[in-house]
């Protein structure tokens, strides 16, 4: 008698409230896929700022490589 009445309280409450369990889990996915979603976004735009602020240190460097090679030859085109 006790198992049919747990199954009709079940029936009766239990469903309501797994439904009810499952939207709020369902809520709290959609919650942390927007944050992740968010956070994705802001990690790609520290790749963006890290990849320019590179390409700027590599432009100087090459800049300066370039000002050297021709102080070299310069000097080279000065000896003979």
């Amino acid at each position: 008698m006790s198992g049919l009445r747990a199954q009709l309280s079940w029936f009766l409450r239990g469903r309501a409230q797994t439904t009810a369990a499952l939207d709020s889990l369902s809520a709290d996915l959609r919650a942390l896929q927007a944050k992740v979603e968010r956070l994705e976004q802001a990690v790609e735009r520290r790749h963006i700022e890290e990849i320019a602020a590179l390409r700027t240190s590599v432009a100087e460097v090459t800049d300066d490589l370039v000002e050297r090679v021709n102080a070299v030859h310069d000097r080279v085109r000065a000896l003979s």
